[in-house]
C-alpha cells in the first residue's frame, strides 16, 4: 500500500486520515521533529509517535504532541481475549498520558458523534458503559474514596442540536472545571486494513469531523483551557484515498459495522474504567456499572 503512494495521494491521505502513524508513513522517510517508538504491551503492538517541533508538524500535518497507536488484527469483537488485552494496554497508556496531581477535580468524558448513524456512534455508545461517579460522591463519600471522579456528556451533533459540540463542551468545562477532558470519537483511516484493528490516543485534542472533510470547532487545550486527550477507533475511509479522482465525498465503512461499533465501544469503555478507577474494589465496580 505505502509503496504505491505518490505525492498527490500522500497529501490526500494526510488531509483525510486521522491516524498520525499513517501520516508519518505517507511522509516517506521519518521527518525531522518526529520520533517513533515501537513496543509490545499485553501482546498488542504499541507505536508512540512524538511530534516535537514545527518541522514535524508541517511534515506530518498534525499538531505537536504525543500519539499512541495500538494495533491488533483481530480486535473489535473478532477475538474477545484480544479485546481484553487491548483494553488493558490502552488503560496503561491512558494513565500515563493523563495529568497528575489533580485528583480533586473531575475527569470529563465527551462522546462525540451521532448516535443515529452507526459508524459515527462510537463516542456516545462508549459512554453507555463508562462508570460515572461525580454525582455519587455526596451520597457515598466513604465508599467512593478509591473511585475516580468521572462525569460524561454526549453533546450530539450540530444538525440535531444547532449547537457546536465544542460550544457545548466549553460551557460544561467552565462550569465544572475538570482536570482533563477525554474525547471519544470515530476516526477516519487511509488504509482500509486499519479499520477496526487500531486504537489511537493523543494529547493534542481533536477536531470533530476532520477525517471526513467536515471539520468543526476543535476541542483542545487552547479552546477549552484544560488538557484534552482524544481517543478513537478508525471505522471509515474516504474513497478519495482509495480511488483516483472520481469518488469524492464517498465514505466507506465495514459491512459488519453494527457489531464492530458495539465491540469497539465495550473495548474503549473497559479501558477507560480501568484507567479512571484503578483502585476501586470489584464489587463497587459492579454496583456503579449497574447505576450507569
Amino acid at each position: 500500500f505505502w509503496q504505491r503512494i505518490e505525492k498527490k495521494e500522500a497529501r490526500i491521505l494526510q488531509r483525510y486520515s486521522d491516524l498520525v502513524l499513517e501520516s508519518c508513513m505517507a511522509a516517506g522517510t521519518l521527518p525531522g521533529g518526529v520520533t517513533v517508538e515501537e513496543q509490545t504491551e499485553e501482546e498488542v503492538e504499541v507505536s508512540i509517535v512524538r511530534i516535537t517541533d514545527e518541522e514535524g508538524e508541517k511534515a506530518v500535518g498534525k499538531p505537536r504532541g504525543s500519539y499512541v497507536t495500538l494495533t491488533a488484527p483481530h480486535m473489535a469483537g473478532s477475538d474477545p481475549e484480544i479485546d481484553k488485552r487491548c483494553a488493558k494496554a490502552l488503560a496503561k497508556q491512558l494513565r500515563a498520558m493523563m495529568p497528575k496531581n489533580n485528583k480533586q477535580r473531575p475527569v470529563l468524558l465527551v462522546g462525540l458523534g451521532n448516535r443515529s448513524m452507526t459508524p459515527d456512534s462510537l463516542g456516545p455508545r462508549t459512554l453507555d458503559h463508562v462508570m460515572v461517579t461525580r454525582h455519587l460522591f455526596s451520597l457515598w463519600p466513604e465508599d467512593l474514596q478509591k473511585a475516580g471522579n468521572v462525569c460524561a456528556i454526549s453533546p450530539g451533533v450540530l444538525g440535531e442540536t444547532g449547537i457546536e459540540s465544542g460550544e457545548a463542551v466549553l460551557g460544561i468545562v467552565q462550569q465544572i472545571k475538570p482536570a482533563v477532558v477525554i474525547a471519544v470519537d470515530t476516526l477516519a483511516a487511509g488504509d482500509p486494513a486499519r479499520m477496526a484493528t487500531t486504537v489511537q490516543l493523543g494529547n493534542t485534542g481533536i477536531a470533530p469531523g476532520g477525517g471526513v472533510g467536515n471539520r468543526r470547532l476543535a476541542l483542545d487545550e487552547k479552546t477549552l483551557g484544560v488538557p484534552v486527550l482524544a481517543l478513537g477507533v478508525p471505522l471509515v475511509v474516504r474513497a478519495d484515498t482509495l480511488f483516483e479522482g472520481r469518488q469524492q465525498g464517498l465514505i466507506v465503512t465495514p459491512k459488519a459495522i453494527d457489531s464492530i461499533v458495539k465491540a469497539s465501544a465495550i473495548l474503549l469503555s473497559r479501558a477507560l474504567n480501568q484507567a479512571l478507577h484503578p483502585r476501586l474494589p470489584k464489587e463497587m465496580k459492579e454496583l456503579l456499572a449497574s447505576q450507569s
